[in-house]
């Protein structure tokens, strides 16, 4: 495997930017999970998760600098990205771009199942029994750890 040297710098100032979008994103986390007031008594258990995110963006936007630094990344292997490549991956980012949107309007459970749907469908996954299975059981399970078990309320859309 060949290591990044003599990469171009532009590949370097994506990386550059990737990281920044990372600490962007932790920033915007930390914001909503920490600056946001709560009411007194509130309790702690649904900022761990947040926080653990924080933690992880940081961390490897840091490791991406420092490898991009070094020029010890691996260089890039293989043909360029088909059209076909670009618009599944355009479509994935719309998918991940409409599921919060979706779960304010119809809520975490319909949002989740159809997300994972649309997530599977534009990956290739043709069984659909299966998909429309994993994504329900899916769905409740998550939606049964965090509302039944932590007691952390989850956005329900209609359903409230």
């Amino acid at each position: 495997m060949e290591t990044g040297q003599g990469r171009g710098t532009a590949a370097n100032r994506f990386n550059y930017f990737v990281a920044a979008f990372m600490v962007a994103v932790a920033a915007v986390i930390g914001h909503g999970t920490f600056l946001v007031a709560r009411p007194r008594g509130d309790i702690s258990m649904p900022t761990v998760f947040p926080g653990v995110l924080i933690a992880v963006l940081l961390v490897l936007a840091l490791l991406l600098v420092q490898k991009t630094r070094t020029d010890a990344l691996p260089a890039p292997d293989g043909e360029p990205i088909s059209l076909a490549g670009h618009v599944k991956a355009a479509s994935i980012f719309a998918i991940a771009v409409a599921y919060p949107l979706a779960m304010l309007v119809i809520g975490f459970p319909a949002a989740t199942a159809l997300a994972l749907t649309a997530f599977c469908i534009t990956l290739g996954e043709r069984r659909y029994w299966l998909v429309l299975l994993y994504a329900l059981a899916f769905a409740a399970f998550v939606y049964g750890v965090f509302v039944m078990a932590l007691r952390v309320p989850l956005p329900m859309g209609l359903f409230e």
